[in-house]
């Protein structure tokens, strides 16, 4: 989560950011959010709807999800700095 904090100010205007955190309750959520330095926006899935419906079996797992809806990479670990700026810079045509 840190990388992508760091990310998301950077893209700031070209891409958003959010988290899906199917475990926590919000208070719970919010707190590790803040520990992290996570500003982004943060959907709560306690029902594991958004889990199910993109079939993600583990965690973490990074989606960069085009404007049209297509997903263009998904990423099954830790992701780095370096390697997501590529994918986001792919996703972004730059």
């Amino acid at each position: 989560m840190p990388v992508l904090a760091a990310l998301a100010d950077e893209f700031t205007g070209r891409v958003v950011f959010i988290g899906v955190n199917p475990q926590d309750d919000a208070p719970t959520a919010r707190r590790v959010a803040a520990e992290r330095g996570t500003a982004y926006r943060q959907l709560l899935d306690r029902t594991q709807r958004s889990v199910d419906a993109l079939g993600l079996t583990g965690f973490p797992t990074t989606l960069v999800v085009r404007q049209d809806g297509v997903i263009t990479a998904s990423i099954r670990r830790a992701v780095s700095a370096a390697e997501m700026r590529t994918l986001l810079n792919q996703a972004l045509g730059s």
